[in-house]
């Protein structure tokens, strides 16, 4: 379980979640995978606004490109404690393209 936001206890059930090494280990170990590029947008602030990720293949003649959003996929930290989001806001939007793409 865990506490939320408010306070309150809450039972949790299991939940499998892959990673964004897993999800690096399944494209690494297919035959057409042939890279990827992430890039972020940064305001003058040094806040991210955006990541894209381009995924190459062998077989593709054009990458798979995909962009994120940092105001879609921000988690604010609670009980006066900062979030990974807050920390490294670059690699946590970096993950979130790459998982996406």
């Amino acid at each position: 379980g865990y506490t939320n936001k408010r306070g309150d206890w809450i039972d949790g059930r299991m939940q499998i979640m892959i990673g964004i090494n897993g999800f690096q280990s399944i494209a690494n170990s297919h035959d057409e995978f042939d890279g990827m590029e992430t890039s972020v947008q940064l305001a003058e602030s040094g806040r991210p606004i955006s990541a894209t990720c381009k995924v190459y293949r062998k077989d593709r003649k054009y990458p798979h490109i995909c962009t994120v959003y940092f105001n879609e996929y921000y988690r604010a930290g609670f009980n006066g404690k900062a979030s990974n989001w807050d920390k490294m806001p670059v690699t946590m939007i970096e993950k979130v393209a790459k998982s996406r793409a």
